[in-house]
């Protein structure tokens, strides 16, 4: 299951200049200063039908299941 708030929504919305309708995608990247760890990486992206999606303030976010 994926979980966005209205705050977050709204705050990446507001920062990516995005549009009702646009989507985004978070996925786990590695990288980081030192010894390195993982981050939250988000891009603007086209879900495909077997991604887990959410929709709200109008921007559908996804993850694909190798993310969770």
């Amino acid at each position: 299951m994926l979980r966005v708030s209205e705050k977050a929504a709204r705050f990446y919305k507001e920062e990516m200049a995005l549009k009702d309708g646009d989507s985004l995608q978070l996925f786990v990247r590695h990288g980081g200063i030192g010894i390195g760890g993982y981050a939250l990486g988000v891009e603007k992206a086209v879900p495909r039908d077997f991604d887990i999606k959410q929709t709200i303030e109008g921007i559908t976010f996804f993850a694909r299941p190798d993310d969770l």
